[in-house]
């Protein structure tokens, strides 16, 4: 019986290990656009905002992408790209994770199982919103509003 409760906590202390060792500390998904934009500053080497066509349905007048670079995510120097849907956070993209790219994946199966969809250049974990691609390397976070259309989008990468 003790052998199995030290067990449960091990295992408890690694899955809450493995979500923090994904977390971006960048922001909440809807924050608006002004509170990002202050979270990363000082965190990245440069910062710049463009416009974006729309691409999302939930978006009524305007997206924008906030691009910070040399955003530091797991130890290394990234590239992230903020996707915002009429002035609120929808999207994380963090660009440059080729070299642990199985290390988060196999993170991402411990803690959240088998994604569900999966193809050679994608995993795609539904429930929680989070993408692993491998053309260009990158996790993304998606905020529930858009995962059903994201998901769509990472099914026809592989057509």
């Amino acid at each position: 019986m003790t052998l199995f409760v030290i067990s449960l906590v091990l295992l408890a202390a690694s899955l809450q290990a493995s979500s923090i060792y994904l977390d971006h500390k960048i922001g909440n998904f809807g924050d608006s656009i002004l509170t990002i934009r202050s979270n990363p500053e000082g965190k990245c080497d440069e910062q710049s905002e463009r416009e974006l066509s729309i691409l999302l349905d939930v978006v009524k007048n305007s997206q924008t992408q906030l691009e910070c670079d040399g955003f530091l995510y797991r130890g290394q120097k990234s590239f992230v790209g903020l996707m915002f849907s009429d002035g609120h956070l929808d999207i994380i993209h963090i660009m440059k994770t080729e070299s642990d790219h199985e290390e988060l994946k196999d993170i991402l199966i411990t803690e959240y199982d088998k994604p569900s969809f999966s193809s050679d250049q994608v995993d795609y974990f539904l429930s929680e919103g989070i993408s692993l691609r491998t053309k260009p390397h990158e996790i993304s976070f998606v905020s529930k509003r858009v995962r059903k259309q994201f998901v769509d989008y990472m099914r026809s990468l592989s057509l």
